[in-house]
């Protein structure tokens, strides 16, 4: 995760950055949201998530998980993100970056980029 003070734009945590998963032959999928579209209305947030998770999975191929599944887990996964992005971001109208990485070997991460104050980011 990457929680970043708007103040002094502090980057607090561990995280792969973008370049570094590119480097390992990761794609990338990013799409914006303005967090006060999720704080006020939270059928937004399932609705999105599914929306992303079906688009994501037609593209999936894994020996392992059908394609159902990945849908399943990713719509999970990003329900709970997207839901977060309503409940935690200190600046309402800016933009969030959402951004899923897909590697051919099946490995999949989630970034979020979010705007926090140092206060709200010591709750973590």
């Amino acid at each position: 995760m990457k929680i970043m003070s708007h103040e002094k734009n502090e980057k607090i945590g561990n995280y792969w950055t973008d370049e570094d998963l590119l480097k390992e032959g990761f794609r990338v999928s990013t799409f914006y949201v303005k967090a006060k579209h999720f704080a006020s209305n939270w059928k937004r947030c399932g609705m999105s998530a599914d929306f992303w998770s079906k688009y994501y999975a037609s593209d999936f191929e894994h020996q392992t998980m059908s394609q159902k599944d990945f849908q399943n887990v990713i719509s999970f996964i990003l329900n709970e993100v997207i839901e977060n992005i309503g409940k935690y971001c200190d600046r309402p109208d800016s933009d969030v970056a959402i951004k899923v990485f897909f590697h051919k070997s099946g490995k999949c991460v989630l970034k979020v980029d979010n705007l926090l104050t140092s206060q709200t980011a010591n709750h973590f």
